[in-house]
């Protein structure tokens, strides 16, 4: 089992230069995520398009967002599974033929991933993460010490990273926020 993201099937197998499947598997599924506590959500991952006011090609940068959201393949390729209900189910239906192509015969319960977008996580994963420069070094050094330390006390390494990481969230309130501009 694995949380993952839409656009992220490709991690599962592609199309090689040669046209033949990559797949490390053949059958596959996406199911409901887990509760925790009694509460179910999901870490929707939500794409937007920003073109910043300091874009050297704005205009450049808008005409590739709409070439996107016009060209189903395009959505295929991106993907992301449309936010327009109307448009959910040819991509449903296209992905499928895409997929088919790496997954022979396997059968994708898409109405799984529309009812997860009822259960957001929150905060979401892509909400901005105080000091998020140590928190991920933080984090990187628990997964480190995971993988590499035999006989480690997981629940003393989750309660230290725990106090890490509220340290670093506490460093970064008392310092004053840039200004956007």
């Amino acid at each position: 089992m694995d949380v993952s993201w839409v656009w992220a099937i490709s991690n599962f197998g592609a199309l090689g230069k040669d046209g033949k499947s990559t797949a490390k598997f053949a059958n596959w599924d996406i199911a409901v995520m887990p509760s925790y506590n009694g509460t179910t959500s999901s870490p929707t991952d939500a794409d937007t398009f920003t073109i910043m006011k300091t874009s050297e090609h704005p205009n450049e940068a808008f005409q590739a967002m709409a070439a996107i959201m016009a060209d189903k393949n395009l959505q295929i390729v991106y993907g992301g599974m449309p936010a327009a209900t109307s448009d959910q189910q040819a991509w449903f239906d296209q992905f499928d033929t895409y997929l088919n192509q790496i997954f022979p015969g396997n059968k994708v319960s898409w109405s799984v991933l529309q009812e997860m977008e009822n259960y957001p996580a929150d905060p979401s994963p892509e909400a901005d993460v105080p000091n998020f420069t140590k928190v991920t070094q933080l984090a990187d050094a628990f997964y480190t010490s995971l993988q590499g330390t035999a006989g480690l006390n997981v629940d003393n390494e989750i309660t230290k990273l725990q106090t890490n990481i509220q340290k670093a969230f506490d460093e970064a309130a008392a310092s004053p926020s840039p200004t956007a501009s």
